[in-house]
């Protein structure tokens, strides 16, 4: 009986020889790994850890020291540019983070700012738990941690293996298709959790899984249906799942590769759809976001700002975003941010960012905009520079004016429609 599913001290009383950790030259038993985290909680700083953790060792031993010592954690994506991590720690600066907080995490949000969201210990709890009736294990389970522990669907791979007494498989480094085909053969793979994008390179190179590889869930954006159906018949034993930051990761997920939409919520999780949006409330959804107003209605009820439908069965179906986030393999990108960054150069009068469709990343970011100077490929250039590569403008159209209403606002709804009659602006040094 698990007491407490966060409990590393747990998992290694039961089942100490059992290996939990297998990395680059490392391969731990949880009682190694145990030993590891003890001494790493020794050497911890008093209050909130800012971290930027990537699939390594000694980041997912902080990490666990964080949690054993009920240390909340300040996540930043490591690939976030020294900007992005200026504005996402300015948000917590002098704040006072609740004490059953297990992890800050940031969010994309639809003010052009993002959003500092508080994950409770309890939360997160009740979401491994969740995750452990709907999936399960079996002896011998292997999880490849290849997404930014900086994530809630990274950080929740670590968590949910201490939960489960199974082993995490980390590799820090690009994500590579044939590499990753090799490790899932030699590491002996059973679960993977993927966005769209990565599926998609896995296909192209030809994969076709071993036996043993039990479960691929797949999230971050959008399973289309014809790459959903390419996975089935190369034998992927593939599962989309729905999920955020504010769910402490999954909150539907199907229990087979032909089930329809995204399957039913997880045990414990309401989810509902008002005026075409799904809202949900249950002891896995989070806190709220530091330093603003609850968003959480006077029933507990929460707004995804997904659209979607139930179909007769309960099972859940997401038709997309209610405002313009974008995303990008598997990142959400706000367009407001990324606008504010391309009008403070001079060289740009004004930006409209917004999506466009891509095979392999699913969207990627463009903008028209109008131009302040003549230089506007420098200044898109530079500012790349001070964006994460997953925000960083792909595609540029120069516009006179942008599309807008009546009343004055960006209808980033007919860019798309606009660009296709445009033609790119040539990269710099192309």
């Amino acid at each position: 009986m698990v007491s407490d599913p966060l409990s590393l001290a747990e998992a290694a009383a039961a089942r100490p020889d059992a290996v939990a950790l297998i990395g680059d030259g490392d391969r731990l038993t949880f009682a190694a790994l145990a030993d590891r985290v003890e001494r790493r909680v020794a050497e911890l700083d008093d209050g909130p850890l800012v971290l930027s953790p990537r699939a390594r060792t000694e980041d997912v031993v902080t990490l666990l020291a964080a949690v054993s010592a009920r240390r909340p954690m300040v996540l930043v994506h490591p690939r976030a540019s020294a900007v992005e991590r200026t504005r996402r720690l300015s948000l917590v600066e002098g704040a006072t983070i609740p004490e059953d907080t297990l992890a800050v995490l940031f969010t994309s949000g639809t003010t052009g700012h993002p959003k500092a969201a508080l994950l409770s210990r309890d939360a997160v709890a009740s979401a491994l738990l969740a995750h452990d009736h709907h999936t399960g294990w079996v002896d011998g389970d292997r999880w490849a941690l290849w997404l930014p522990p900086a994530h809630v669907g990274g950080l929740s791979i670590p968590l949910r293996c201490v939960q489960g007494r199974a082993a995490m498989v980390l590799r820090d480094a690009p994500f590579d298709p044939n590499e990753a085909i090799a490790a899932i053969e030699a590491r002996s793979i059973t679960i993977l959790s993927l966005v769209p994008t990565m599926l998609h390179r896995l296909l192209e190179s030809g994969w076709r899984p071993p036996a043993h590889l039990r479960v691929v869930l797949v999230g971050g954006a959008p399973l289309d249906e014809t790459l959903r159906e390419r996975a089935l018949d190369a034998g992927v034993p593939v599962r989309a799942t729905y999920g955020m930051t504010e769910t402490c990761a999954q909150l539907a997920t199907a229990t087979t590769g032909t089930e329809p939409g995204v399957g039913r919520p997880l045990p414990g999780m309401e989810v509902a759809i008002r005026e075409g949006e799904i809202v949900t409330r249950g002891p896995a959804l989070f806190s709220g976001y530091l330093g603003e107003p609850p968003p959480f209605d006077g029933g507990g009820w929460f707004a995804t700002g997904d659209a979607g439908h139930l179909d007769d069965d309960g099972r859940l179906h997401v038709s997309g975003r209610l405002d313009d986030r974008i995303l990008s393999g598997g990142e959400n990108v706000d367009p407001l941010e990324v606008e504010r960054a391309l009008e403070a150069h001079p060289a740009i009068a004004e930006a409209a960012v917004f999506g466009s469709p891509d095979p392999e990343w699913g969207q990627r970011v463009s903008a028209l905009v109008v131009a302040g100077t003549d230089d506007v490929a420098a200044a898109i250039a530079s500012t790349n520079e001070s964006l994460a590569p997953h925000r960083r403008v792909r595609e540029v159209y120069v516009v006179d004016a942008l599309p807008r209403t009546a009343s004055g606002k960006k209808r980033r709804a007919r860019c798309l429609d606009l660009a296709t009659t445009l033609a790119p602006l040539p990269k710099r040094g192309a």
